[in-house]
């Protein structure tokens, strides 16, 4: 665990600093934890859990890769993270034939969100740096697994040296997301807003995944929370829209908001670095063979959000996925908690 604990202070000191810059408090910070113990019956294996630490910001002032929304409302996303695959036998030592491969990513996100007027319309570009292979996420699994967290009675890990890439290297991606809310006739005014459905496109490119995505973002119902405090599906909604400049609530806002969603989508899949090894020089004990791929694969999402006092936030997400390679797993779910929170002070 000495690695992971290094790794965990360094992103403490870099958030803390980026925080004690932002002169006006425009700040937004969240922590999400996936795991598949937050899921239905399962097992700790296929993805057994993830970890990110993500900072909102008003937009930095210099070029950058990303795009924009014509007028939308832009930030800055900061973030730090980590994510582990395993497969189910976790007391072996020696690779473990047909099943997942060990894999981990340990990453950071430097990227945009656009936000268009009324929070109909998303774009969201980011780059993300990574280390797969390194061992923190298998340190901090066997750390987890040890002390019986979250009622876990799993035997510690033993296979992460056969994990892919293993004693780490480098993968950069470049992903994007676009939603945008489809032309019916709302009624802004409402304090409930009962459904709001949306389109969503996106792309994964790099040398860690190369997806194509198509779905839908099904908002299902808002109490007290327009405009629809819901759109950054990625996590965490904006809370800096929740308030005027002057640190008070925006009109017809209230401290207690509420809201649920769905999220199905169909995956293409190019290249997935935690299945099929490094996509140049692979050097892995243990891989799937492309041709064991499934390259249509859904994911469905689903989960409710709720903002307490326009300062603090909290959530939970279920998920779904259909499975991945031919001797993989029929379906395979987990559970994601956020906590968030903003000063009550909004952009200027």
């Amino acid at each position: 665990m000495k690695c992971y604990k290094y790794y965990v202070l360094l992103s403490f000191l870099v958030l803390s600093n980026l925080l004690v810059a932002q002169e006006l408090f425009d700040f937004q910070i969240s922590f999400t934890h996936e795991n598949d113990f937050l899921g239905i019956s399962n097992q700790d294996d296929n993805y057994t859990g993830g970890a990110q630490l993500e900072l909102l910001l008003p937009e930095f002032n210099f070029p950058q890769p990303f795009f924009e929304l014509e007028n939308g409302t832009n930030y800055q996303i900061l973030a730090l993270g980590g994510t582990a695959y395993t497969p189910q036998d976790l007391l072996a030592t020696e690779v473990v034939l047909n099943d997942r491969p060990y894999a981990s990513l340990t990453y950071m996100i430097f990227g945009k969100l656009s936000i268009g007027e009324e929070s109909k319309s998303l774009l969201n570009s980011q780059l993300i740096f990574g280390l797969t292979g390194w061992q923190g996420p298998g340190e901090a699994q066997y750390y987890i697994h040890d002390r019986g967290w979250f009622g876990t009675t799993r035997p510690n890990p033993r296979g992460w040296d056969n994990q892919i890439g293993f004693n780490g290297s480098f993968v950069v991606n470049y992903n994007i997301l676009r939603m945008q809310s489809f032309n019916l006739n709302y009624k802004d005014d409402l304090k409930t807003e009962l459904f709001r459905p949306s389109w969503l496109i996106g792309g994964d490119f790099g040398n860690y995944m190369m997806n194509l995505e198509a779905g839908l973002y099904l908002n299902m119902l808002n109490i007290n929370s327009f405009p629809v405090f819901g759109a950054n599906t990625g996590g965490t909604p904006i809370l800096l829209r929740a308030t005027e400049t002057s640190g008070t609530p925006k009109k017809g806002t209230k401290g207690f908001r509420l809201h649920l969603f769905a999220e199905p989508k169909v995956r293409l899949v190019g290249y997935d670095t935690t299945l099929q090894g490094l996509l140049f020089n692979d050097n892995s004990p243990y891989t799937i063979d492309s041709g064991n791929i499934n390259r249509i694969v859904l994911d469905f999402k689903a989960g409710v959000k709720l903002l307490l006092a326009n300062r603090f936030f909290i959530g939970y997400n279920h998920f779904l996925r259909t499975q991945e390679f031919k001797q993989g797993k029929n379906v395979h779910h987990w559970g994601g908690v956020t906590l968030g929170y903003t000063p009550l002070k909004s952009m200027k």
